[in-house]
């Protein structure tokens, strides 16, 4: 008898509440994505908008005299309030910037380095909680590259692809191909003794 009273006051509880409850709005899907590009960032993804004005990205690079070396150099420029996250941002928060060159006969021989390190803060929209990486205002990613033989890089344009998203209090994903220009020969540093 007890738990017929128990079990009938559950239900009716329970079903006063979900009639009482006031409906929750449904979530706008352009505001929620975490699985498209990687996740999102403390502002709402926007699946486009005036990110195209706030992001400006080119590339040069040079190449060691007498060698087959060089060093390609990637910058990306954002607009006051917006910025992109770093190379090395942590998996299971927002979208890592991913940069690749896509013209054969030239290989990265190691990983883009950023000219400063990124403004680091938590973000707890994630669970677990992981530390955002951003850069704001400029960011200039260096790598060294290796040259195949019989390229010449007086006349090679280099294509380069960036991935990644800017955000202000949106994210917005970017896929950047441009081309970086050859810009000269610099020499060796000189063995210290």
């Amino acid at each position: 008898m007890i738990h017929q009273r128990v079990l009938r006051f559950w239900l009716l509880s329970s079903l006063l509440v979900a009639c009482l409850a006031p409906a929750a709005p449904a979530q706008d899907a352009a505001e929620f994505k975490p699985s498209l590009f990687g996740g999102l960032s403390e502002g709402k993804f926007n699946a486009g908008g005036p990110a195209e004005a706030n992001l400006s990205v080119s590339a040069t690079f040079e190449m060691q005299a007498d060698s087959r070396l060089g060093r390609i150099h990637v910058t990306a420029k954002m607009a006051p309030d917006w910025y992109i996250y770093s190379v090395t941002q942590p998996p299971g928060g927002p979208k890592r910037t991913e940069i690749k060159i896509t013209t054969k006969g030239v290989a990265l021989t190691a990983d883009f380095q950023p000219d400063q390190d990124p403004a680091q803060h938590l973000l707890d929209v994630y669970t677990p909680p992981v530390v955002g990486e951003e850069h704001h205002e400029q960011v200039i990613w260096t790598a060294p590259i290796k040259l195949a033989a019989g390229v010449e890089p007086q006349t090679l344009e280099i294509s380069v692809v960036l991935d990644g998203q800017v955000c202000s209090d949106v994210c917005v994903p970017k896929h950047e191909k441009f081309t970086a220009k050859f810009t000269g020969f610099y020499e060796s540093a000189a063995a210290t003794g």
